[in-house]
């Protein structure tokens, strides 16, 4: 587990395990209704358990993801930033050929 990601959350929800879909998407980056339409899809990426009509994530899952998703964010080389417009000449003159 992240310690730094479990400390934030904690300050953000404070004495609770558990929190709503809804909080879980902001967390996450996406509006509540992508997170809904995610979950009936079967793609939401943290698991969740519904509780009489509510449906909720375990914060310890949640900074377990987070957790996951910066090692790999890690691991990945960044992209080359691509410039805008149409090749330079010396751009296409390197460029392998469309086979």
């Amino acid at each position: 587990m992240d310690v730094d990601t479990l400390e934030l959350l904690s300050r953000a929800f404070p004495g609770r395990l558990r929190v709503s879909v809804s909080d879980a998407a902001g967390v996450l980056g996406y509006r509540p209704q992508t997170a809904r339409n995610r979950l009936c899809a079967g793609r939401f990426p943290v698991p969740s358990h519904k509780d009489g009509r509510r449906r909720y994530v375990l914060v310890a899952d949640l900074v377990a993801y987070l957790g996951a998703l910066r090692a790999t964010d890690e691991a990945l080389p960044k992209p080359v930033p691509r410039r805008r417009g149409r090749p330079t000449k010396q751009q296409q003159a390197t460029r392998p050929p469309a086979q």
